[in-house]
């Protein structure tokens, strides 16, 4: 496990179905966390249960001043639900908007229609809503995230492929959005935009942009154990030598893996 000089936190992408085989892994991710730099850390994935989420973190043994996540839930899920879920570390719903030939990619996900029923829970809560999407798709979604009066964080960078560049309107849209402050990015899934590993350098423009555009707005993941990866297996901690090496400026990557983490999901200091 490679560490990072003064790291505390950091957003790893943990993605958690309700099965004995996966959960079993949390087993191993309790002895990474320990002895890792990480202090503080977020799961992301397939979890609509509170007794898997109190699963996950009996397992992680990192108690509720290290342990935060990222769930999903059905539109109608209740709101008494979400508030035990809060109870237990939830900070934000991820939604599924990534289309290929017309149908959204991953049939177990929660299609974003469903944002507009869970919308007033989450606000209440202080909640974020989390967003799979390829950003060729973003500038019509825009009014709808804008509706629901949620902060966003869009998934690994816009999920798009590096080979279309950082000029295309989506992306350029992803930009505007960061650097208005009403939507943050995760600076992830360098794998996924990108085929050309394992430095990926095809992916680095989209990176830098989005740094330069307001790194007040950004978090870092390590997306393992990159789920449904169409391409090698990259190797995690390398993603992150690449984190340091795409932005060298410490203040900055402070700001990314530390304060804004601490700040987006309710980190105490």
């Amino acid at each position: 496990m490679r560490t990072c000089s003064g790291l505390r936190f950091a957003f790893l992408t943990l993605v958690i179905a309700a099965t004995r085989r996966r959960m079993r892994r949390w087993k191993n991710i309790s002895a990474c966390l320990t002895r890792s730099a990480l202090r503080a850390a977020c799961w992301c994935g397939a979890v609509r249960t509170a007794a898997t989420i109190r699963r996950c973190s009996t397992r992680w043994r990192a108690g509720p001043d290290r342990l935060r996540g990222v769930a999903v839930a059905d539109a109608d899920v209740a709101p008494d639900v979400l508030r035990e879920w809060d109870r237990l570390g939830v900070r934000g719903l991820r939604f599924n908007h990534f289309f290929r030939d017309g149908q959204l990619h991953y049939r177990g996900g929660v299609p974003l229609d469903a944002a507009r029923a869970l919308a007033p829970a989450m606000a209440e809560l202080g909640w974020h809503l989390q967003l799979w999407i390829d950003v060729k798709d973003l500038p019509q979604a825009i009014p709808v995230l804008k509706s629901l009066s949620l902060p966003v964080v869009i998934d690994h960078m816009g999920r798009t492929d590096a080979r279309a560049g950082t000029a295309t309107a989506g992306f350029q849209s992803l930009l505007r959005a960061v650097g208005d402050g009403w939507c943050w990015a995760k600076l992830s899934g360098a794998h996924r935009l990108s085929r050309d590993a394992p430095d990926y350098p095809d992916a680095r423009p989209f990176h830098e942009a989005l740094v330069r555009a307001n790194p007040e707005r950004l978090v870092w993941g390590g997306d393992w154990p990159h789920p449904r990866v169409e391409g090698k297996m990259p190797d995690a901690g390398h993603l992150l030598e690449l984190f340091q090496m795409w932005t060298p400026d410490r203040a900055k990557q402070h700001r990314i893996l530390v304060a804004n983490p601490a700040k987006l999901y309710g980190f105490p200091n």
